[in-house]
């Protein structure tokens, strides 16, 4: 019995580790966010610097991918499509901002990885948005690749 409540005492000291670290990366991420929404309400030409970007992958079958995709409709589909496992795909990359839409980025590797994702912020986004300003604030979602 001594042993279960040696178990029960760790785990409660772990929970209580972790909520404590979640805590303190809760805190931080508002205080980021905090700031960031003060200086937005200070400076009238943050909105002009802001460049907001996305990627999406697009099945050649026509698949949609029900975890990231919404389609919006009055009624329920009632039809059913049936799709292959590992159909072919294209990853796409969009990049736009209150002045400009920029061209896709059309990945020709099979998956984004870190490594890809990086090559083509650097040879390709990064000099676009160099050559249109020096002043932005580049804005990306918490895909794993990022």
């Amino acid at each position: 019995m001594a042993c279960c409540q040696k178990e029960a005492e760790n785990e409660t000291v772990r929970n209580s580790t972790c909520a404590a670290i979640e805590t303190g990366r809760l805190r931080q991420t508002y205080e980021l966010y905090a700031a960031f929404m003060q200086e937005s309400m200070e400076d009238e030409t943050m909105a002009d610097r802001l460049i907001f970007s996305d990627e999406s992958t697009f099945h050649i079958s026509g698949k949609v991918d029900r975890y990231n995709s919404r389609i919006w409709g009055t009624e329920k589909p009632s039809t059913v499509i049936e799709h292959e496992r590992d159909s072919a795909k294209i990853n796409v990359f969009c990049v736009i901002s209150s002045r400009k839409s920029y061209v896709p980025f059309f990945f020709s590797e099979r998956s984004v990885t870190s490594n890809v994702y990086l090559d083509m912020l650097e040879v390709w986004l990064m000099p676009q948005l160099d050559s249109d300003s020096t002043d932005y604030n580049f804005q990306q979602d918490g895909a794993p690749p990022h």
